[in-house]
């Protein structure tokens, strides 16, 4: 959840803490925040506090994935040659990381310029996932 819906929604973290009881943050921009999260719905599985598909532990696991996907696509916008989505695609470093940016798009914004370098970017990320799926099959066959 965002701050503004952990706010509005009675049922949050957030609204349901005790008055003095402890809480801590976890920021999407925080690079340790998606591995500190798998971390705490891995744990609440083994303790038996949750199940694997409840509702909490689904939700856990599509924020991490959501900020792994965000600071990923973060960390390319920010190379000197961010124009250059060939060579930026190539920097992704592994396929799960791929699907997980396609699988989740960037959200479109009021800047016109910026929305379409994000489709751009989009449909290279599906090509490469589709070169790597097929460099795969090729070599194991």
């Amino acid at each position: 959840m965002n701050k503004k819906e952990n706010y509005e929604n009675p049922v949050s973290c957030w609204n349901k803490a005790e008055e003095y009881e402890e809480m801590f943050i976890l920021l999407g921009r925080d690079p340790a925040a998606p591995v500190t999260i798998r971390a705490w719905w891995k744990e609440r599985i083994r303790l038996g506090l949750d199940e694997p598909n409840s509702p909490k532990i689904v939700s856990a696991q599509g924020i991490a994935q959501k900020m792994a996907s965000m600071q990923a696509i973060q960390r390319i916008n920010q190379e000197p040659d961010a124009n250059d989505f060939e060579q930026k695609l190539l920097r992704m470093s592994s396929l799960d990381t791929l699907e997980r940016i396609y699988n989740d798009p960037m959200p479109n914004t009021n800047d016109p310029t910026q929305n379409e370098k994000n489709a751009k970017f989009q449909s290279l990320i599906g090509r490469e996932i589709d070169r790597r799926i097929s460099v795969r099959q090729a070599a194991s066959s």
